[in-house]
Protein backbone atom coordinates (compact mmCIF):
# COMPACT_ATOMS: atom_id res chain seq x y z
CA UNK A 1 0.00 0.00 0.00
CA UNK A 2 1.10 3.26 -0.90
CA UNK A 3 2.26 6.11 2.01
CA UNK A 4 -0.30 8.73 2.74
CA UNK A 5 -0.04 11.72 4.44
CA UNK A 6 -3.01 11.34 6.50
CA UNK A 7 -4.02 13.96 8.78
CA UNK A 8 -2.58 17.18 10.34
CA UNK A 9 -1.45 15.92 13.79
CA UNK A 10 -1.76 12.86 16.11
CA UNK A 11 -2.43 12.94 19.31
CA UNK A 12 -0.58 9.99 21.69
CA UNK A 13 -0.26 8.47 24.99
CA UNK A 14 2.36 6.21 26.78
CA UNK A 15 0.75 2.67 27.27
CA UNK A 16 1.65 2.89 30.88
CA UNK A 17 -1.26 6.05 31.12
CA UNK A 18 -3.43 3.34 29.64
CA UNK A 19 -6.64 0.99 31.01
CA UNK A 20 -8.29 -0.02 28.28
CA UNK A 21 -8.13 -0.04 24.27
CA UNK A 22 -10.09 -1.55 21.60
CA UNK A 23 -11.18 -0.71 18.14
CA UNK A 24 -12.57 2.37 18.41
CA UNK A 25 -11.86 3.49 21.97
CA UNK A 26 -9.23 4.34 24.61
CA UNK A 27 -10.10 4.51 28.07
CA UNK A 28 -6.99 6.01 29.80
CA UNK A 29 -6.37 6.37 33.76
CA UNK A 30 -7.79 8.69 35.88
CA UNK A 31 -6.21 12.24 35.63
CA UNK A 32 -4.15 10.95 32.17
CA UNK A 33 -4.55 12.36 29.07
CA UNK A 34 -3.48 12.54 24.98
CA UNK A 35 -0.67 14.50 24.26
CA UNK A 36 -1.69 16.71 20.89
CA UNK A 37 1.92 16.55 18.59
CA UNK A 38 1.15 18.75 15.35
CA UNK A 39 3.17 17.82 12.02
CA UNK A 40 4.70 20.75 10.75
CA UNK A 41 5.84 19.10 7.74
CA UNK A 42 3.88 15.36 7.00
CA UNK A 43 2.36 12.06 8.48
CA UNK A 44 1.96 9.48 6.64
CA UNK A 45 0.76 5.71 7.56
CA UNK A 46 1.46 2.49 6.10
CA UNK A 47 0.20 -0.39 6.41
CA UNK A 48 1.07 -4.03 5.39
CA UNK A 49 0.49 -7.43 5.80
CA UNK A 50 2.78 -11.15 5.67
CA UNK A 51 1.21 -14.63 6.28
CA UNK A 52 4.48 -16.56 7.64
CA UNK A 53 3.49 -20.07 8.98
CA UNK A 54 2.54 -18.78 12.16
CA UNK A 55 -0.55 -16.65 10.70
CA UNK A 56 -1.15 -12.82 9.22
CA UNK A 57 0.41 -10.45 10.58
CA UNK A 58 -0.14 -6.56 10.54
CA UNK A 59 2.51 -4.16 10.69
CA UNK A 60 1.56 -0.17 10.70
CA UNK A 61 4.05 2.55 10.11
CA UNK A 62 3.16 6.20 11.15
CA UNK A 63 6.20 8.92 9.85
CA UNK A 64 5.61 12.06 11.56
CA UNK A 65 8.00 15.22 10.38
CA UNK A 66 7.63 17.62 13.09
CA UNK A 67 9.34 20.67 14.54
CA UNK A 68 11.72 19.80 16.83
CA UNK A 69 10.18 21.53 19.82
CA UNK A 70 7.05 20.46 19.44
CA UNK A 71 8.86 17.01 19.29
CA UNK A 72 10.91 17.48 22.62
CA UNK A 73 8.47 16.00 24.48
CA UNK A 74 9.06 12.27 22.79
CA UNK A 75 12.98 12.43 23.12
CA UNK A 76 12.33 9.71 26.56
CA UNK A 77 13.33 6.68 26.96
CA UNK A 78 9.61 5.49 26.61
CA UNK A 79 8.95 3.58 23.70
CA UNK A 80 5.51 2.17 23.70
CA UNK A 81 2.47 4.61 23.03
CA UNK A 82 -1.31 4.62 21.95
CA UNK A 83 -1.55 6.99 18.36
CA UNK A 84 -4.62 8.29 17.97
CA UNK A 85 -4.30 9.78 14.04
CA UNK A 86 -7.01 12.79 14.13
CA UNK A 87 -9.31 12.15 11.32
CA UNK A 88 -12.86 12.18 10.82
CA UNK A 89 -12.90 8.71 12.41
CA UNK A 90 -9.97 9.30 14.97
CA UNK A 91 -8.18 6.60 14.25
CA UNK A 92 -6.72 4.76 16.49
CA UNK A 93 -2.43 2.69 16.44
CA UNK A 94 -1.73 0.23 18.91
CA UNK A 95 -3.52 -1.61 21.75
CA UNK A 96 -2.53 -3.01 25.19
CA UNK A 97 -1.11 -5.99 23.94
CA UNK A 98 0.23 -4.69 20.41
CA UNK A 99 1.50 -0.96 21.11
CA UNK A 100 3.28 1.20 18.99
CA UNK A 101 6.74 1.29 19.06
CA UNK A 102 8.34 4.61 18.85
CA UNK A 103 11.93 5.40 17.50
CA UNK A 104 13.95 8.74 16.59
CA UNK A 105 14.86 8.59 12.64
CA UNK A 106 16.43 11.32 13.05
CA UNK A 107 16.98 15.42 14.38
CA UNK A 108 18.20 18.03 11.68
CA UNK A 109 18.34 21.11 13.16
CA UNK A 110 14.51 22.42 13.63
CA UNK A 111 13.02 19.25 12.44
CA UNK A 112 12.34 15.55 13.92
CA UNK A 113 11.43 12.85 12.20
CA UNK A 114 9.27 10.41 14.51
CA UNK A 115 8.31 6.32 13.52
CA UNK A 116 5.80 4.44 14.85
CA UNK A 117 5.66 0.66 14.15
CA UNK A 118 2.98 -1.77 15.32
CA UNK A 119 2.82 -5.26 14.49
CA UNK A 120 0.39 -7.62 15.11
CA UNK A 121 -1.81 -10.93 14.42
CA UNK A 122 -4.80 -10.00 12.60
Amino acid sequence: MKKTTICKFIDYVHISDVDLVDKFNVQLKSGKSFTNLPAKYEIKYHRTTDTPEAGTILKETIRIVTDSKEAEKLITPYQYYIIRLNRDDDFIVGTSDYPAIKKIESIDGNKTTLIFTRKSPL
